[in-house]
């Protein structure tokens, strides 16, 4: 945890402010439902096989919760 904040606070300003929204919710007391979890599980198994997330699933996760 230590590794992520402090490479969250090396990067610019503004992109602290982008992402800001998205780990807020992530610290949310609600927690993330099964179909959730997979979801990030295969977003995972994507990037780790060097494919890109495509955008559109990337949005739609969001704005399930808010953002």
């Amino acid at each position: 945890m230590t590794k992520a904040l402090e490479a969250l606070r090396k990067l610019p300003d503004e992109r602290q402010d982008e992402l800001a929204p998205s780990l807020l919710a992530l610290a949310d007391d609600e927690p993330f439902t099964d179909a959730d979890a997979a979801a990030i599980a295969e977003a995972k198994a994507q990037l780790a096989r060097g494919e890109r997330v495509p955008p559109e699933t990337t949005r739609a996760f969001w704005a399930k919760h808010g953002l």
